[in-house]
């Protein structure tokens, strides 16, 4: 695959940063996910491909490891808010001196610099500052704005005397840009979607997009596997990076990482 040999550690966060990480692992990188101590199960649906490290970043000797891991990886995906890393002592200008090939990627809303930069955010709050340009005296006039919530009432009355397989069969070929709003279970039963092979399901029978983009020559070949508990993975990744099992045992000790290894039932 495209990534075979890559190296990424994902600092857990919210969705993009997840998300960028499963397509990486999509393409065959291996992604350590570090997460934070104290839960048991990732919600976000996102960790398809992955294994979990559950780090304190928050202690010093917590912020050492992952600096160890940084060493012998390519890329860091770090979703905080401006000056969490530095504090911390872990900015790209300590991890990029102690391995000048790694890649650091900062994923945040309002960015690395200005006023709003250390400030909470959504996607909302983030289109909403972008400034959906246009001022209104210079525009058409686009039909008479006084008239719609009369209009929008009609429209509502009308497409509620009928269901939504009916509709959906009225503008069926029509090449109007009207499509059903869907719940996630219908998604997956959509012929469009099934036609494309949109979504692909899990050894748990979980489903998940298919792996974008579309590659000719090195396409992506997911995991199937589930995804993987928080902390599952603790012990076996710092092995791979050169723990010793005196240290991993110390660390565990003094509660730096936690491991929750599957137990089998049976």
């Amino acid at each position: 695959m495209a990534l075979q040999g890559i190296s990424v550690v994902e600092l857990s966060g919210l969705a993009p940063g997840p998300f960028c990480a499963m397509v990486l692992a999509d393409f065959g990188a291996r992604v350590v996910r570090v997460d934070r101590p104290g839960s048991r199960y990732d919600v976000s649906r996102l960790g398809r491909g992955k294994r979990s490290l559950v780090l304190d970043l928050k202690q010093p000797r917590g912020a050492a490891v992952l600096r160890r891991l940084c060493k012998r990886s390519d890329v860091l995906l770090e979703p905080f808010r401006r000056g969490v890393m530095e504090k911390l002592q872990l900015g790209p200008e300590i991890l990029q001196r102690e391995n000048p090939r790694l890649i650091y990627a900062r994923l945040s809303g309002f960015g690395q610099s200005g006023s709003f930069c250390r400030l909470a955010g959504h996607d909302i709050n983030y289109l909403a500052l972008s400034g959906l340009g246009l001022k209104s005296d210079e525009l058409p006039n686009q039909m008479s704005m006084d008239d719609w919530p009369e209009m929008k009432k009609k429209f509502a009355d009308v497409f509620a005397e009928k269901t939504k397989a009916e509709w959906c069969q009225i503008f069926d070929g029509t090449d109007a840009c009207v499509t059903p709003v869907l719940t996630f279970e219908e998604v997956v039963h959509h012929d469009h979607n099934k036609e494309r092979g949109s979504f692909i399901t899990s050894e748990e029978q979980d489903v998940s997009p298919r792996p974008a983009p579309l590659l000719l020559n090195t396409p992506a070949i997911p995991s199937f596997k589930r995804d993987p508990f928080i902390g599952e993975h603790t012990e076996e990744i710092l092995e791979e990076f050169g723990f010793s099992r005196e240290e991993i045992y110390q660390l565990n000790s003094d509660k730096i990482i936690e491991s929750n290894k599957v137990k089998a039932s049976l």
